[in-house]
């Protein structure tokens, strides 16, 4: 047997024995295709000098199992409480890591903002003087926000484009995204879904979506296999200022950057009421990696806490030494 045959069998032994859960461990490519993938980019500030993650060693089996051990003790603790699905994935190291409730899918609410974000992107690629075309906000009635970032867009203001763009992605303003969607239409924000392998969207209902489907936009930014290198770094960049700081920052040192768009929706059932907050995003730690959060339960409050404690276990794990 060949040293990579054998090495692919180690690895597939190893992730069976870690449990059903976590999924691919990346396998890594011939160094040949290393060599070409670095000669087709620069080093961004936020963005992979690789097109694809998958050219490095894989997250070592124990650390994903030390990994799915925490997240399943944080499960058990809140499981009658919440509901909590987790995405994970190095973007240093390559190996992945799920936790999804079987057939359950969340409200995208506000993380959809990021997907019209990018569609914009492209329009703005082919015509960079689109930035400062002015747009007049929506006037029309929208759903309360429950966390605001920022001084919401009035209805009728007048803004530039661009400033839309920062409104809507670092204040998560409702009637910003409103004004910028009309703006693109849904057939361009649908091709972007579809393009990344989501079902297209309608702009009056609800969008379900599981975290790593979502992660899906975060690789391709970090890889500028989407976007050009140049309006990858712009995107990430915005996303680092997300004002939101009870997700995944509340887990995260202060000094490490992360660039993350949340999203959160109160739901009315013949149940009762219930709320699902979501925060995914990349950490730009040592080891850099991709992490969506998606969660359901009795209060903001309580989703808080879930949040504050997936990620700081997250972090400690894909940083620690062992």
């Amino acid at each position: 047997m060949s040293t990579v045959r054998a090495l692919h069998l180690v690895f597939l032994i190893a992730g069976i024995a870690i449990g059903v859960l976590i999924t691919t461990v990346i396998y890594p490519p011939t160094q040949s295709t290393v060599s070409n993938l670095i000669e087709q980019r620069a080093l961004g500030k936020y963005t992979s000098p690789l097109l694809e993650c998958d050219a490095f060693e894989p997250l070592p089996p124990q650390q994903l199992a030390k990994l799915k051990r925490a997240i399943n003790n944080i499960k058990k603790s809140y499981e009658s409480r919440a509901i909590i699905s987790l995405y994970v994935r190095g973007l240093a190291n390559g190996g992945a890591i799920v936790f999804e409730e079987k057939d359950t899918e969340f409200d995208a609410a506000s993380l959809m903002k990021l997907p019209v974000y990018i569609a914009l992107m492209k329009r703005i690629e082919l015509k960079p003087e689109l930035v400062d075309v002015k747009l007049t906000a929506y006037e029309g009635s929208l759903p309360e926000q429950n966390i605001e970032g920022g001084t919401p867009v009035k209805p009728g203001e007048e803004l530039t484009i661009n400033e839309f763009i920062e409104r809507a992605i670092i204040d998560s303003d409702n009637r910003a995204i409103k004004t910028l969607r009309d703006y693109i239409g849904m057939y361009a924000i649908n091709d972007v879904l579809r393009d990344h392998g989501l079902v297209s969207a309608d702009a009056q209902e609800s969008y379900q979506i599981t975290p790593q489907e979502y992660s899906a936009f975060l690789r391709v930014l970090y890889n500028a296999t989407y976007l050009k290198t140049e309006s990858s770094e712009k995107v990430l960049q915005m996303l680092t200022q997300s004002k939101f700081e009870r997700g995944i920052r509340s887990g995260v040192p202060n000094d490490i950057p992360i660039a993350h768009k949340f999203g959160e929706q109160t739901v009315d059932s013949p149940l009762g009421r219930s709320y699902e907050l979501h925060d995914c995003g990349i950490v730009y730690s040592s080891r850099p990696y991709v992490i969506c959060i998606m969660t359901k339960g009795e209060s903001f409050d309580l989703l808080y806490k879930i949040m504050r404690t997936v990620s700081s276990k997250t972090y400690a794990v894909m940083n620690s030494e062992d």
